[in-house]
């Protein structure tokens, strides 16, 4: 519920005050405007626990798959470094014999 500014009432108010013609009429515009703000565009501290909620989640779940990612990286690197490695040992040993 809205309530109605009487802006010619706060006018004549500011300008008792001291205020200009202009300043008076800023003042009252700035102050109307923001009476007018539509409550549906403020974040509310409630908005941002939410999001922060769903931003931990979302990176337990990303932590996750980046932990079955590495796991699945090290198995492969272990499959076909093993191999290279026992290569590269009976190469050498080969070697060796011939000299």
């Amino acid at each position: 519920m809205q309530m109605v500014m009487d802006t010619h009432r706060v006018v004549k108010r500011l300008k008792e005050a001291g205020f200009t013609d202009t300043q008076a009429e800023v003042v009252t515009d700035i102050v109307r405007d923001a009476r007018e703000i539509d409550r549906d565009d403020v974040v509310t501290k409630a908005f941002l626990r939410s999001e922060l909620a769903e931003l931990r989640s979302e990176l337990a779940e990303t932590k996750s798959e980046l932990r079955a990612d590495i796991q699945n990286f090290k198995a492969d690197l272990f499959k076909w470094l093993l191999p290279v490695l026992i290569g590269q040992v009976a190469a050498t040993a080969a070697l060796v014999k011939l000299l």
